[in-house]
Order: C-alpha cells, then sequence, then structure tokens
C-alpha cells in the first residue's frame, strides 16, 4: 500500500535454492519486513526498492544466504551510522516530514544476531543505500516437515469475527486479507479507545480481539485492561491476541499480565495467525460450554 501511494516500484528476486530449511519463519518475515518499510519510508515518491536474494553452495548441512536490500532514497550521513540499530534513532534529514527509524533497524539487529548471522549497509547521501543480510541456513530433515494446513481449523474460522485494533493503515489491510482468505470477518479500530468502545457496544458480534500494542490515544496493553475490567461477561471470555513488533519474553509476560490470551509477531505469519486463532477461539468456545 505504502508503495502505491509513493509509486515507488519494488521488486524481489528469490534465490533458486529448492531445499527445506529449519529457521524462525515469524522472525525472518518481521527482518525482511523492517527493512523493507525502511527502504520505502526513506525513499522519495516514484523511487526503487530492491531485495535480492543469492543462496551458496551447500556445506556441512547448512545454506548460505545472502540478501540485499537496497533503495535510491535520501542515503545517510557517515556520522549517523554507528547508531542506526539503536532504538528511535533519528538523523538530521533534508526531509523533515520523514519519521525517525523507530524501534524497525534495532529489530532487525536483535534478530540478525539470533539467528546468528551479520548485517553490514553501504549507503551513500542522496544515491541510497544497501543492507546486506548474510545467514548460513541449516536443512532441515524430511521428518521436521510439518503440514501447515493441520495446525488449524478452518472451518472453525469462517465466519467468525474479529475485532482487529490498529492504527497502521498497511497491517490494516494486511490482516485484513489474511483474515479474508479464511472467510472472517473484521471491523477495525484505529486505536486502543476505539476498540474498547466497539467492543462494549457489539461485543455480541466478536469471536476474537487482535490487538496492536502501540496505538495512539490509548495503547494496546491498557485497552486490553479496560475490556477486561467491563461489568458485561463476554469481556471475561473473548480472546485477546497481542500483536507487535518485540515478539520477546518480557513483551509476553506484559500482554498476559494485562489479560491477553496469546502474542503474536509482526509482520504476521499466516499460518500462526491462523493457528492462534483457531486454537483461541476453540479454547473460548469449550469455556463456555
Amino acid at each position: 500500500p505504502l508503495c502505491r501511494e509513493k509509486n515507488i516500484s519494488l521488486s524481489i528476486e528469490k534465490g533458486n535454492a529448492d531445499v527445506a530449511i529449519l529457521i524462525d519463519k515469524v522472525r525472518f518475515n518481521q527482518m525482511c519486513f523492517n527493512l523493507l518499510s525502511n527502504a520505502v519510508k526513506y525513499t522519495p515518491a516514484g523511487g526503487h526498492v530492491k531485495m535480492k536474494m543469492v543462496h551458496g553452495a551447500i556445506s556441512q548441512g547448512k545454506l548460505p544466504c545472502d540478501i540485499y536490500i537496497s533503495d535510491d532514497g535520501i542515503g545517510i550521513k557517515p556520522e549517523f551510522l554507528p547508531h542506526i540499530y539503536e532504538p528511535f534513532s533519528q538523523e538530521g534529514r533534508a526531509f523533515q516530514s520523514i519519521e525517525g527509524t523507530g524501534l524497525g533497524l534495532s529489530i532487525v539487529k536483535e534478530i540478525v544476531d539470533l539467528l546468528q548471522g551479520t548485517i553490514d549497509v553501504e549507503t551513500e547521501v542522496g544515491k541510497g543505500t544497501t543492507f546486506h543480510i548474510h545467514l548460513d541456513m541449516t536443512l532441515a530433515a524430511p521428518s521436521k516437515l510439518t503440514d501447515q494446513a493441520e495446525m488449524y481449523d478452518m472451518k472453525l474460522l469462517s465466519g467468525k469475527t474479529v475485532l482487529l485494533a490498529e492504527d497502521h493503515p498497511m497491517n490494516q489491510e494486511i490482516t485484513k486479507r489474511l483474515l479474508d482468505k479464511v472467510e472472517m470477518n473484521v471491523v477495525i479500530a484505529d486505536n486502543g479507545q476505539k476498540a474498547v468502545t466497539e467492543f462494549e457496544n457489539n461485543s455480541h458480534r466478536y469471536d476474537a480481539i487482535l490487538m496492536d500494542m502501540r496505538m495512539p490515544v490509548m495503547d494496546g496493553l491498557q485497552a486490553a485492561r479496560a475490556i477486561r475490567a467491563l461489568t458485561i461477561q463476554k469481556a471475561k471470555e473473548i480472546p485477546i491476541i497481542a500483536m507487535t513488533a518485540n515478539a520477546f519474553e518480557e513483551d509476553r509476560k506484559d500482554s498476559a499480565a494485562a489479560g491477553m490470551n496469546a502474542h503474536l509477531a509482526k509482520p504476521v505469519d499466516p499460518d500462526t495467525l491462523y493457528h492462534v486463532l483457531s486454537q483461541c477461539i476453540k479454547d473460548s468456545l469449550d469455556h463456555t460450554l
């Protein structure tokens, strides 16, 4: 959506390795998504963003993988480079309308470290930036492969209604499309307070709530607590699922303490989303029987 708004050309060139690997798919997707989002953010209208994956030769059960994400945007000043992975870093850029890097690059660096990879950057002010990630991916044994379709109950999800509390238009659209694919109904609230009000007024409509953690007016933790504090019975039973760019243990504990039933990392992996929704809705139905 953001590429369309800014008329940015996005191209993705995948590697040609036809093998199964063992990797944390949620974190891998999150890493790539954050870098692509960052590239689009700092590329002026009409620019270009490219993601390229290159695989090396398999050796000792490992598949070398190099990921390049390039843009022809505003670039990064040399004095800012040592700080780009710090949370909420912001350079004094010429384009004052552009926001800082927020948590995006700091999370990318943490994920790369967790995956035991490396990340480098090449940049030139006024010409663009290229991030390069190297990972040695472990090959998967056939016995460890699972049928994702067995992870969730499609019939259970079909026709159910989800309240999506999310302020970012791109995340709203992505999540809605994923839920549309399994024939779920979606109502969107763009801040925590609206989510609480909507649920309080129409609690009978909803089978689950997807709650973003970072929203204006009222954040996800506050909204979850407010919903659990409502006097209507449905407020005690409705599954509330946290959605955040921070999928670390402290965040899981905070969301659980606020009364949430589960925790999803952004960008959301479709199979994980369906599995968690299916399990939470099933548990809720079993509890009310």
